[in-house]
């Protein structure tokens, strides 16, 4: 879980995100989650703080 953690401009490359849980996330502005596995499976990942501007796959 990364709760509360402010993850902007993060690089996730390779990182399997499937039930990484991003509840209470303050931000993921800019962050890269071009080169994950298993984003879609992600829990509160989509709606997180600054998802418009984050890099998706």
């Amino acid at each position: 879980m990364f709760e509360g953690a402010n993850l902007s401009d993060v690089t996730f490359a390779g990182a399997d995100l499937v039930g990484a849980n991003f509840v209470g996330v303050k931000s993921i502005a800019g962050a890269d989650f071009s080169a994950v596995i298993g984003v879609d499976r992600a829990l509160h990942l989509a709606n997180a703080p600054g998802a418009e501007s984050a890099i998706w796959p």
